[in-house]
């Protein structure tokens, strides 16, 4: 909706979002595994 208001494609910015939780999921598995080999 908001996209909408703004006047942009609202598929745009999902697929931004979708792409962006993506990133940060990686990026936390990454940190994890780093992390877990403190616990040696």
């Amino acid at each position: 909706m908001m996209a909408k208001a703004q006047g942009e494609r609202p598929w745009k910015a999902v697929s931004e979002h979708v792409l962006i939780a993506i990133v940060v999921i990686a990026i936390t598995h990454w940190v994890g595994d780093w992390v877990a080999t403190f616990r040696a």
